[in-house]
């Protein structure tokens, strides 16, 4: 069994497509249950089609479907997939070049930080890989666990040539909202595109009725840590204090 053709494909940072290959049977033997798969370097990008299992006649051709799912981070560059068609009888290998464009932008959400009851900080990172200004349509909305939006909204963001930005977005929390969330970022150029999720985790609030942020939370464990540790050193001192009383009482009785 082997591959008819591999034509190289192209994909940009970021994206997600969905290709075939032919495979024949070249054979005189029957061959059961041939399925398509994929190994080596880049293999967790190859996602076969899972119900493409047949039997190949002699001389059958047979057409299998796969995506490839490029992550963002990937550096734009030429590969190579190696995928190969499985059956109980026998096994083809065969080589797919794919070349990585780059994108012309990259996202990344840096942190959030829950404000007060009603405001979702959120503080995200740009970078431009063109020569020229560009603006990001950014869609966001917040997903709750089942999949629901309660919050969303839509923005331009103008991002300038070559630039790494750092950005920060207000959301509009509703009332009593708390728990584990999904922040989903649709981005958007005349030419790229690219969808990021993240989870977000929203606390209650404390006894006082306010909320507690991230950054004022890290400041609090810090000025927590510093206030044990002052505590330690008295107990240390009193402790070393009575300790040279008492031996200072010892030593007075020893000499009456």
């Amino acid at each position: 069994v082997s591959f008819v053709s591999l034509e190289k494909i192209q994909l940009r940072q970021g994206e997600s497509d969905e290709f075939s290959v032919q495979v024949l049977n070249s054979g005189a033997r029957f061959l059961n249950k041939c399925s398509l798969g994929a190994e080596g370097g880049i293999s967790p990008w190859i996602v076969p089609n899972n119900n493409e299992v047949a039997s190949l006649s002699s001389g059958q051709r047979l057409e299998y479907h796969f995506n490839v799912n490029v992550p963002r981070d990937t550096r734009a560059g030429d590969y190579s997939a190696n995928l190969f068609v499985s059956c109980n009888e026998t096994r083809g290998e065969g080589s797919m070049d794919i070349e990585i464009i780059s994108a012309d932008f990259n996202f990344k959400m840096d942190r959030y930080d829950r404000v007060d009851a009603n405001t979702l900080r959120v503080y995200y990172t740009l970078e431009s890989f063109l020569d020229e200004n560009q603006d990001v349509k950014m869609r966001y909305s917040l997903l709750n666990s089942e999949g629901n939006s309660l919050a969303n909204d839509e923005k331009v963001v103008s991002l300038e040539a070559k630039a790494n930005q750092g950005f920060s977005l207000d959301i509009a929390l509703p009332k009593d909202s708390f728990g584990e969330f999904l922040l989903e970022f649709d981005l958007s150029t005349e030419k790229d595109n690219s969808l990021v999720r993240e989870s977000v985790a929203l606390s209650q609030s404390g006894i006082t009725g306010f909320f507690i942020s991230n950054e004022n939370r890290d400041s609090l464990l810090k000025f927590g840590g510093v206030i044990v540790g002052l505590i330690v050193i008295f107990i240390l001192f009193r402790l070393f204090y009575r300790r040279k009383i008492l031996k200072g009482k010892v030593k007075a009785r020893k000499r009456r």
